[in-house]
C-alpha cells in the first residue's frame, strides 16, 4: 500500500506539503501542486480515510438525518445536491433513519456514535423532543424545511416559501387564460 510517505518522496517534497496539496491549502505554488499531483496518479496514492480521521480528529463525513422517501422528486434532487456539494469538498454523504417511535432514540446519540462532521435533517417534525436536543447541541447542523426560528438559538435553515411558490404557480396558470384552477 502506497503511503503519504512514498508520494512526498516520488515528488520530491515534505510529507506536510503533500498533505497541504490533499486538503487543497492555498499556499503551495503551482509547480509544486502539479509535481505532487503527477505523484500521486503515478503511484496511484489513495488517502486512508480513516487514518486521517485519526489525525485530525475528523471523519470527513456529513449526515443526513432524513425521514421523507427518496421516491419523492424533490427529495431525490435535494440529496443529489447535498451528495455534489459535500463530494466536491472532500466530505461524504451518511443516509441516516431516525427511529421516531423508539422513546429510547437520540439524533445526538445517533450522529456522535459515526463520528459525523456535521448533519443536514430533512422532512422530520419539530416537535420531537430529541430534536430540541440537537438544536442545542455542538454538533454543526442545518436544517431543511424545518422551521427552527422560534427556538432562539443560532442554528442553520433553508425553507422554501411554499406559499409564494403557489401564488406565483397560480398567477401563471391564470394569465395562461385558465380559470377554473383547482389546488
Amino acid at each position: 500500500m502506497v503511503s503519504i510517505h512514498d508520494v512526498a518522496r516520488e515528488a520530491g517534497v515534505s510529507v506536510a506539503t503533500v498533505s497541504k496539496v490533499i486538503n487543497h491549502y492555498p499556499d503551495v505554488s503551482d509547480k509544486t501542486r502539479k509535481r505532487v499531483k503527477l505523484a500521486i496518479q503515478a503511484l496511484r496514492y489513495r488517502p486512508n480515510a480513516i487514518a486521517r480521521g485519526l489525525v485530525t480528529g475528523r471523519s470527513w463525513t456529513v449526515g443526513v438525518l432524513i425521514n421523507s422517501p427518496f421516491s419523492n422528486p424533490y427529495v431525490a434532487e435535494l440529496l443529489e445536491g447535498i451528495k455534489t456539494a459535500l463530494e466536491n469538498s472532500g466530505y461524504d454523504l451518511m443516509r441516516l433513519s431516525p427511529r421516531l417511535n423508539d422513546p429510547e432514540y437520540s439524533y445526538i446519540d445517533h450522529c456522535q456514535s459515526r463520528n459525523l462532521d456535521g448533519i443536514v435533517v430533512f422532512g422530520l417534525e419539530h416537535d420531537h423532543e430529541s430534536m430540541d436536543e440537537l438544536i442545542q447541541s455542538d454538533i454543526p447542523t442545518m436544517f431543511v424545511d424545518i422551521d427552527v426560528t422560534e427556538t432562539g438559538h443560532r442554528t442553520g435553515s433553508i425553507t422554501t416559501d411554499n406559499r409564494n411558490g403557489i401564488q406565483m404557480a397560480v398567477q401563471h396558470v391564470y394569465d395562461l387564460g385558465h380559470r377554473k384552477i383547482a389546488l
